[in-house]
């Protein structure tokens, strides 16, 4: 027996969609306030989340791009003056990255400018839909779980 789709239910889901593309429009838009592309934004993220350095290699699995793409990327980055690249001491023939001062500058003013203009929108979402948390992570997750909101002490 084919079951119907909730209407209230795609309503819901459609939503969530909604919001997601808003959500990455705007982290596009503050990413290119600082002159980065969206890959080379998550470059800078996935290399800035790295404990350490991490190798082009895992960077290329990281952002899901071809080889050559994550070398061209590379390659302006560095010439960005925001990733250091550099041959590993334990193997000459492999290339780690590392965030420079500058790139992590860059990353934070990133950051700032994408929580600076999400946060209104996710209180909003949030006061409009008490419970979204949980009912988003339980559709989308099939967790269980209580999600709490936890407040900043500085409020806008």
């Amino acid at each position: 027996m084919d079951e119907t789709p909730d209407v209230q239910d795609l309503s819901f889901r459609a939503f969530l969609r909604t919001e997601y593309h808003r959500a990455v429009n705007l982290l596009t838009e503050a990413a290119w306030k600082e002159g980065l592309s969206p890959l080379q934004y998550h470059a800078l993220i996935v290399v800035g989340s790295a404990p350490g350095k991490i190798s082009q290699r895992d960077l290329v699995a990281q952002l899901g791009s071809s080889k050559s793409q994550v070398s061209t990327l590379v390659k302006h980055l560095e010439e960005q003056g925001l990733i250091c690249v550099q041959r590993a001491e334990y193997d000459r023939r492999k290339v780690v990255i590392s965030l420079t001062p500058e790139g992590k500058q860059c990353l934070e003013r990133v950051l700032k400018n994408y929580e600076t203009v999400l946060k209104p929108a996710i209180k909003q979402i949030l006061t409009k839909f008490p419970g979204l948390l949980e009912r988003a992570v339980k559709m989308y997750a099939g967790l269980n779980i209580k999600v709490e909101l936890i407040e900043d002490s500085t409020e806008d």
